[in-house]
């Protein structure tokens, strides 16, 4: 009988190298599993820089929307003055004031949109930035 030469750690022989090279790569006992205790570590500190990004976005949505409902309030106030009982008393002023409001409605509901496909955009980056074995099961 022939010396086998070249052998894989779960017990397999071959006759070449080349052979053994090429099932070193499938075989599940010759293949060394990651250290996943590094791998946890970068990603608790991607996450980290991710919640600390999201927050300042946060905090930049909450400062736009007050500023936002202060501009509003100001309008009101405008549209108050302009037309106290409802009837149009300065044609010029009270039609800009109307401008003023449907400008507002259009730019809170283009914020509202924009705010909508930041929070889709930003979950999407996460899971593909995530790990595979390390995003939840659904």
């Amino acid at each position: 009988m022939a010396v086998d030469l070249y052998r894989c750690t779960c017990g397999k022989t071959f006759k070449t190298a080349q052979g053994l090279a090429g099932h070193k790569r499938f075989c599940e006992k010759a293949v060394q599993k990651p250290v996943v205790r590094e791998s946890i570590e970068e990603w608790e500190q991607r996450f980290s820089k991710l919640e600390k990004n999201y927050e300042v976005l946060s905090n930049l949505y909450t400062e736009s929307l007050e500023r936002l409902n202060g501009i509003e309030r100001h309008v009101n106030q405008l549209i108050q003055f302009v037309c106290p009982t409802g009837r149009n008393l300065v044609a010029v002023n009270s039609s800009r004031t109307i401008e003023l409001t449907a400008q507002l409605s259009a730019l809170k509901s283009e914020m509202d949109t924009s705010q909508k496909d930041l929070e889709r955009e930003i979950k999407g980056w996460v899971w593909n930035v995530i790990p595979e074995r390390f995003r939840p099961k659904l």
